[in-house]
């Protein structure tokens, strides 16, 4: 969650070796100036202060000190800079007058290192309680949805939890139970069940989920980088796609080939083969991908590199097409399809606009005001659809809910020190400051800090925590689950009326019961033994064991001195008003840093004067 979505930062990447003597050097040193408080809170005061500094830039400048602290074991440290950086907002926020509002979002650094500290303390948590319920959830819903029709284009479910997914349409559809091909010899040790009406891209995902079940998502074969072929034998062999010349056509849309358009019965037997770039090659019966190599084939891209299709195209060469002929059918169909719009289960311009987005790679525009207000009007045929949907998983929600708002639950092998920490911190800065109505006020802190911070994010984003696939479909509704927990934690308890979302109705008694289980948990959590900074230092030692190794310090470091160069005068001109930085002379240090430091990639950007 400190770097989300973004697989190749430089801290998950080795720099010492490609960096050179100097600026391994200067990076130290500035490693060293990080470690004074005082030069850390006015770095980040700066930084948070310049205009060019952006929300982004926010998250990741927090995200690189936390790693920079992290990979040092300096958490103890981080957490004396955290709850400074919190008292600070806590004073200016009764300054203005609004206290109830602070710690609510992750706008500003102060607010995303907190984040960032919890995910790391929290993170045995996560791999010994809270995590098991969560996926389990994840795998339940997404298990629920597919047993139904999902279109393809728009994402809508038969079964979903959310009005604005909900296929409205009554589609038939048939279950079939499908061999999946692993060998030449046409053997199967592996059954999938399937839709007739699924796209072949809804196939290949099905099939890739059974072969794969114990291999994160990130190590799975790309569903785009292969095909499905359909075979009969050992020489019978069809190569089934979302698209091609016998797709049906009519006024301008062109429907999705699923496995009822090409026959595919009950039993009949499927292989997933890896995709070559070469005209002849989808006549040519490909060796099959197996779970013991599933990469065999990955790299041939140009059939000249690859032996056994050389092999299968001498042998059969009496069944492939001429190239020059088959080139010119795939222009003609492209030009073709140019005025065509496409379709699967239902036919829709909005979210066919959409679906070319993501074809493109591109963002998908914002939802229609038609689509976004479509769950406060709904019949109560369609309701029912969605309490059917959510009665199936109701365990599971209560299971997830049980464990993040129960401190018996979370208490393997025991109850984590940091909540009962900052939990106490908060109550005591309360108190410091004389807060009005305090036990609501640190009610609404304590609910922005840890459940709506960490827990409501996970549940929206389980992709945060676990090596897994969430498609638009599984996201709309995971995100309805999450709304129902936030709404659970929420200073004032929710009103409803004719105008009240679909989706809220759906966890009314939910959200009643989950607001008891809340004010129990603060209880709870209040007459827990008090945590000092001794039993603190030593729990947070023991989650740097856990964690330990998977960042690198120096990138880290490297990356957070860049926002100095480009921001060196104003951070310059802040340390030298500091009284307490000015005597101990780091301006002057950071000046040395940036002279060290002058020749290298770090510090060519725009060096600090």
């Amino acid at each position: 969650m400190l770097f989300a979505g973004q697989t190749d930062h430089p801290v998950f990447e080795k720099s010492t070796e490609a960096l050179k003597p100097n600026a391994i050097r200067g990076l130290k040193d500035f490693n060293n100036l990080l470690r004074k408080k005082e030069f850390l809170l006015v770095l980040i005061h700066t930084l948070e202060k310049q205009k060019g500094v952006s929300l982004q830039d926010r998250v990741n400048i927090a995200s690189l000190i936390t790693v920079a602290l992290q990979s040092e074991q300096k958490m103890g440290y981080l957490t004396d800079i955290l709850t400074t950086l919190i008292t600070e907002t806590v004073e200016n926020a009764i300054e203005n007058n609004r206290q109830k509002g602070i710690l609510k979002s992750t706008v500003s650094i102060t607010e995303k290192l907190l984040t960032n500290w919890f995910v790391l303390t929290l993170y045995s948590v996560i791999k010994n309680s809270a995590g098991s319920p969560i996926f389990f959830l994840y795998k339940a819903l997404k298990h629920q949805i597919e047993t139904g029709p999902v279109d393809a284009i728009t994402g809508f479910a038969k079964y979903t939890l959310t009005n604005d997914h909900l296929l409205k349409e009554d589609i038939e559809a048939v279950q079939l139970t499908i061999n999946i091909v692993t060998e030449w010899d046409g053997e199967s040790d592996e059954q999938v069940k399937v839709l007739d009406i699924d796209t072949i891209s809804q196939v290949k995902e099905k099939i890739l989920e059974v072969m794969y079940k114990n291999t994160r998502y990130s190590r799975r074969p790309v569903a785009r980088d292969i095909d499905v072929e359909w075979r009969a034998g050992m020489e019978g062999h069809l190569t089934l796609e979302d698209q091609d010349q016998t797709s049906d056509v009519s006024d301008k849309w062109k429907r999705l080939n699923t496995l009822k358009h090409y026959g595919v019965f009950d039993e009949a037997f499927l292989a997933l083969v890896y995709k070559v770039k070469h005209a002849n090659v989808k006549s040519i019966a490909r060796t099959p991908i197996s779970q013991a190599n599933p990469y065999e084939f990955v790299h041939f891209h140009n059939p000249d590199m690859a032996p056994d299709v050389i092999s299968a195209q001498k042998s059969r060469a009496h069944i492939l097409r001429d190239e020059e002929e088959e080139a010119e059918e795939a222009e003609e169909e492209e030009e073709r399809d140019d005025s065509l719009k496409v379709w699967h289960l239902m036919k829709s311009k909005h979210y066919y606009t959409q679906y070319l987005d993501k074809e493109a790679g591109r963002k998908s525009r914002k939802k229609t005001k038609a689509s976004s207000q479509a769950s406060k009007h709904i019949p109560e045929l369609h309701l029912t659809k969605l309490l059917s949907t959510k009665k199936t998983l109701n365990k599971y929600i209560q299971d997830v809910f049980q464990t993040l708002l129960t401190v018996e639950k979370q208490g393997f092998p025991q109850f984590p020190p940091s909540v009962k920490y900052m939990f106490d911190f908060l109550d005591g800065l309360a108190e410091k400051y004389d807060i009005e109505k305090p036990e609501e006020v640190t009610r609404i802190w304590k609910s922005n800090s840890l459940p709506l911070r960490i827990w409501g994010n996970v549940l929206k984003w389980p992709q945060f925590v676990f090596d897994i696939n969430v498609n638009p479909t599984l996201s709309a509704s995971l995100e309805i689950v999450a709304q129902a927990f936030v709404d659970s934690c929420s200073a004032s308890e929710r009103t409803f009326g004719k105008n009240t979302p679909a989706h809220k109705l759906l966890f009314v008694n939910d959200v009643r019961a989950a607001r008891e289980l809340v004010d129990e948990y603060y209880k709870d959590v209040a007459g827990l033994p008090s945590i000092d900074e001794r039993q603190l230092r030593i729990s947070l030692e023991a989650d740097y064991i856990e964690l330990g190794g998977k960042f690198d310090k120096i990138s880290a470091v490297g990356e957070l001195y860049r926002y100095v160069t480009k921001y060196g005068g104003e951070v310059l001109d802040a340390l030298e008003e500091d009284e307490i930085c000015k005597k101990q002379n780091l301006a002057f240090r950071l000046e040395q840093v940036a002279a060290t430091m002058a020749e290298s990639d770090y510090g060519s950007a725009r060096p600090v004067p």
